[in-house]
């Protein structure tokens, strides 16, 4: 039997592969579930089916016995909030978070890996109301941009200035967010920079070197650029 963390992944990018047939998508998560039956991974998944096939009553039917086996789990919690669209639900998700950024990192990344990027958009909008670090919008900003969104650009320049404290990417969707992050906003130096630090963590220290040497090289042109700027303001004053 796979590990639980290898069946959560296994199901999501098996329904990936079945987007196109919510019925054959959901007979995947049901395998995962004989498994599993307390996968909260593919319960949350299992609502999220149920939700876009229609099957509302169902879906909610589902949503409470999963909460039965544990209270805590976000996902489904946050899909009972889009099939009710009750904000007492959204506050007791909020409530059970503690504000905690990770925890709808953790949701909103399992509607990413789905391809449910709407979902996953709507999740780090509501971290935002709450607690961020700049992965929230460095994420956010990867699932706009894979939604074809223009907020993308504002979300990648409010990720590169939010204040660095207490930003430790550790995840390996981190690499691709920072990763669009790169092309999206070529002048971020923390894209990079949190790069480095991510590849350093893996071992990977060639990855590591290449990121915090380009983060060093962007800063270095940003202060050299400001410093022009500045002189060029005080000439003309002079002037």
């Amino acid at each position: 039997m796979l590990p639980g963390k290898m069946q959560d992944i296994l199901v999501v990018h098996r329904f990936i592969s079945l987007q196109g047939n919510l019925e054959d998508a959901l007979e995947e998560v049901e395998r995962s579930l004989i498994r599993n039956w307390h996968n909260h991974r593919a319960r949350h998944l299992k609502t999220a089916l149920l939700r876009l096939a229609g099957r509302k009553e169902e879906a909610l039917s589902w949503i409470e016995d999963s909460l039965k086996i544990d209270r805590f789990n976000y996902g489904c919690i946050f899909e009972k909030f889009l099939l009710t669209d009750d904000k007492e639900v959204l506050a007791l998700m909020t409530k059970l978070m503690r504000g905690a950024s990770f925890n709808y990192d953790e949701i909103a990344l399992d509607y990413v890996a789905a391809g449910l990027y709407e979902e996953a958009i709507a999740v780090w909008q509501e971290a935002t109301k709450v607690s961020t670090t700049p992965m929230t919008y460095y994420y956010m900003a990867w699932a706009q941009s894979l939604a074809n969104k223009e907020e993308a650009v504002d979300s990648f320049a409010k990720a590169a200035n939010h204040a660095p404290e207490f930003c430790f990417p550790n995840r390996l969707e981190a690499i691709v967010a920072l990763e669009y992050a790169k092309t999206y906003n070529p002048a971020d130096a923390k894209a990079p920079y949190y790069l480095g630090n991510l590849w350093y963590d893996k071992r990977q220290y060639d990855e590591a070197i290449v990121n915090w040497e380009k983060s060093v090289q962007l800063i270095l042109f940003s202060l050299r650029h400001g410093v022009t700027y500045r002189l060029l303001i005080s000439i003309n004053k002079i002037r």
